[in-house]
């Protein structure tokens, strides 16, 4: 298959560009467009991953500045980004296509509540339990599944698989 990235900020790209090369990913290309403005045709993907800027605190036991970095406004911003990168993901979206919303935060308001929302005004997408066996410790609800860092010993992350209707 082939895999379009998308990363706007220029240090992250070329990050992004040196691992796709050292592992050898011909099948993956890359460009520096904000997800919100993607030129590319309405309808035409099969599958989108979309991994959101978050505010991290999934990973609040490695790096316990993210509590204090993100709150308020600057969070905000955040969910914001997200609602739009999820609308604009959808109309990119073909029938019958999935979409998988991930992010390393484990706030409800970047999560649980963002799907939600998602879906209140998408009625087209319903979520779908992905077929494979969740680790345990994760908590799997209406909305997606949740990784918390102190029941798994992982960072904490989220996600969830919706399906857009055919």
């Amino acid at each position: 298959g082939f895999v379009q990235t998308h990363e706007p900020a220029p240090a992250r790209l070329g990050t992004l560009r040196a691992n796709l090369h050292q592992c050898n990913l011909l099948q993956a290309a890359t460009c520096s467009y904000g997800g919100e403005n993607l030129p590319l045709v309405p309808a035409s993907w099969n599958a989108i991953q979309l991994d959101p800027p978050c505010s991290g605190w999934g990973t609040a036991e490695k790096h316990p500045r993210v509590l204090k970095l993100w709150q308020g406004d600057k969070l905000n911003s955040l969910i914001g980004l997200q609602r739009r990168l999820l609308r604009h993901a959808a109309s990119l979206l073909a029938p019958g296509g999935r979409l998988v919303y991930s992010t390393c935060t484990i706030d409800p308001a970047e999560n649980e509540d963002q799907v939600a929302a998602f879906l209140a005004r998408h009625p087209e997408f319903s979520v779908v339990t992905p077929e494979v066996p969740f680790p345990a410790g994760m908590t799997v609800g209406e909305h997606g599944a949740l990784s918390v860092p102190t029941r798994t010993g992982m960072d904490g992350f989220f996600l969830c698989a919706m399906q857009k209707a055919q």
